[in-house]
C-alpha cells in the first residue's frame, strides 16, 4: 500500500507541477486570464505539488526502509542456519558458500555481525578469522 501511496504522491506532485510552471508562464507572458486567478491557481498548485513531494518521499522512504530490514533479517537468519550447521563457527568463506553470496558481502555483514555483539570473531590455529555464534549449533553462552 505504501509504494502504491508513494507513486500516488509522484504523480500528484508532477501532474500539479504542471499547472505551477503554467501559472507562472501566464504571469509572465501576460494571459486574458486575470491575474488573482493565476496567482490562485499557483498558490494551490504549489500547494498540491509540495503535498504530493511529501507524500511520496515519506512513503518510497518508508518502503525502502522496510525492505532493507527485511533483507538484512534475511540475511543473517541464513547466516544463523550456516552457522548452525557448522556447530557455531564459521568462517567468511564457509558463510559465502553456504548462501551464495560474495566474500566482501559476507565479510562486510560478518563484520557488523561481530561489532554488534552477535558473533564473535577468533583466529583458528591455520591463522583463519572464525565467527563464533554462542547458543547456536551447540555451542554454550
Amino acid at each position: 500500500m505504501r509504494g502504491f501511496l508513494g507513486a500516488l504522491g509522484v504523480g500528484i506532485a508532477l501532474f500539479s507541477g504542471l499547472f505551477v510552471v503554467m501559472a507562472i508562464g501566464d504571469l509572465i507572458g501576460g494571459s486574458d486570464t486575470e491575474t488573482g486567478v493565476l496567482i490562485a491557481l499557483l498558490v494551490f498548485f504549489t500547494g498540491t505539488t509540495a503535498a504530493g513531494v511529501y507524500m511520496a518521499k515519506r512513503h518510497l522512504i518508508d518502503v525502502a526502509r522496510e525492505e532493507a530490514a527485511n533483507s538484512r533479517r534475511a540475511r543473517e537468519q541464513a547466516v544463523l542456519e550456516v552457522a548452525a550447521g557448522s556447530g557455531g563457527t564459521v568462517t567468511v568463506a564457509e558463510i559465502a558458500a553456504g548462501t551464495g553470496w560474495g566474500i566482501s558481502e559476507t565479510r562486510e555483514l560478518m563484520g557488523e555481525l561481530a561489532r554488534e555483539g552477535i558473533a564473535e570473531s577468533d583466529v583458528n590455529e591455520r591463522g583463519e578469522l572464525l565467527y563464533v555464534f554462542r547458543g547456536v549449533g551447540g555451542l554454550e553462552s
